[in-house]
């Protein structure tokens, strides 16, 4: 039966020819279980193969895959991580696609981990959130196994000269929030810094500084700390036993290090923002849980994941892998910021 349409798969499934349609052309609109049903009955019923191929070939299964680091548990004490996926699962699913998660830990041999993740993936957007320069060993030896797989990097600009990245304007957020304070006549602005470095603080401790520099001012203090909200909690404690004279604002590095901070503040009798301002950085949930509602920058968590799904579909139409990235060049695309005023700033 070479003929056989999709009329007389609907038919015989009992279902409508449109559902048909979406299940066989790889668009959303269907179940993943009403799809590989319609799939399963046209292979029995011999709808053309060609067509068929096409279909399944048009349904990609795209590896979230979260680089996990044993020493900077970001991922593990933020809800950044969960607006990025709900942004890729959004794109993919809109245009028929999978997305299944995945995780790759820094702590163990990269070699151990790799066969079972690329085997069941077609691409992957890595969460790079957690990379730092001593993650460069383990991504290379996974982009050097992915072979003609397509990758793209999220929150990360460690692209390895291999991979395309989407990122946070970090530098530009951070001048951001430097400048709101400064425009509130705050001069006296402390820094809240995690102890562990990536690319993403950096760029947020530079964007600080230049924004102070344009108006001959320095850091007025650093209070270096974890990025957990109780160990962040306890060190802004230690600071505030210890010291002469607050600034009159802090930049926190992020927003769990800006609650930390908050409580803190709360707990020795501190007032915010009466005698001291608080701004935090990406704009998670608990920004509007605190007391008081915490002024931050707001990052586009979900809008990282739909670019990156975007650029990785390209990738998949266009036949382009890390080798061929490495041969021509890779790109980054960076995401402006913008900043959400709440209660947390005078």
């Amino acid at each position: 039966m070479a003929g056989i349409t999709s009329k007389e798969i609907a038919k015989q499934l009992g279902l409508s020819q449109s559902a048909v349609s979406f299940a066989l052309n790889g668009k959303a609109g269907v179940s993943e279980e009403t799809r590989r049903l319609v799939i399963e009955t046209a292979e029995k019923m011999g709808y053309s193969s060609a067509k068929l191929a096409n279909s399944v070939k048009k349904r990609q299964r795209i590896c979230f895959l979260v680089y996990v680091n044993q020493y900077l548990p970001l991922a593990k004490n933020t809800t950044f991580s969960t607006a990025v996926l709900q942004g890729v699962e959004n794109a993919a699913s809109a245009k028929g696609h999978s997305v299944l998660v995945k995780y790759i830990r820094g702590s163990e041999p990269t070699a151990k981990q790799l066969e079972d993740i690329i085997a069941d993936a077609d691409g992957f957007i890595i969460l790079g959130t957690e990379l730092d320069s001593a993650s460069e060993n383990s991504m290379r030896d996974f982009l050097s196994a992915v072979g003609k797989k397509p990758v793209v990097i999220i929150d990360s600009p460690e692209s390895y000269g291999l991979v395309d990245c989407v990122i946070n304007d970090n530098f530009g957020g951070a001048r951001l929030a430097a400048e709101y304070l400064l425009s509130r006549g705050i001069r006296k602005i402390g820094y809240l810094r995690s102890k562990y470095r990536i690319s993403n603080f950096e760029q947020r401790e530079a964007g600080l500084k230049a924004a102070l520099a344009v108006e001959g001012l320095d850091i007025h203090t650093t209070v270096d700390t974890e990025v957990s909200l109780d160990e962040a909690y306890k060190r802004v404690i230690e600071y505030i036993n210890d010291a002469f004279e607050l600034p009159e604002a802090f930049f926190a590095e992020n927003d769990v290090i800006a609650a930390a901070a908050l409580r803190a503040f709360n707990a020795k009798g501190i007032a915010v923002p009466e005698q001291i301002s608080v701004i935090g950085f990406d704009d998670i949930p608990i920004c509007e849980l605190t007391v008081p509602a915490l002024t931050t920058v707001h990052s586009f968590k979900e809008q990282l994941g739909e670019i990156a799904v975007t650029l990785i579909l390209l990738k998949f139409d266009a036949g382009v892998n890390v080798s061929i990235v490495e041969g021509r060049g890779c790109s980054t695309i960076s995401i402006s910021t913008k900043l959400r005023i709440r209660d947390s700033v005078k």
